[in-house]
């Protein structure tokens, strides 16, 4: 991800569990805003918010729940299967 604005902010991941799961040991996910983690039925995260500094890049490491899937981004007419918004 990279935060191409002249100010930081808060940003939410949002993405379906039963396709990818958060590395929990990410610095992104570590560092979430407190209380701002949303679980499951089966107690895997599904959204969370933390906060990006301006100009600033991070890599922020899914595990594929399938390893036969490809969800590269972009990759003809697919989408995302994170949803990414500013919370700011």
């Amino acid at each position: 991800m990279i935060n191409t604005h002249d100010t930081g902010g808060n940003v939410s991941l949002e993405f379906d569990p039963n396709v990818v799961r958060i590395d929990l040991n990410d610095e992104a996910y570590i560092n979430r805003l407190e209380g701002s983690e949303e679980v499951n039925s089966d107690g895997y995260v599904e959204k969370f918010v933390f906060t990006m500094d301006k100009e600033s890049a991070k890599n922020i490491k899914f595990y594929k729940v399938d390893m036969t899937q490809d969800y590269t981004y972009p990759s003809g007419d697919t989408t995302s299967v994170i949803t990414v918004n500013d919370e700011s």
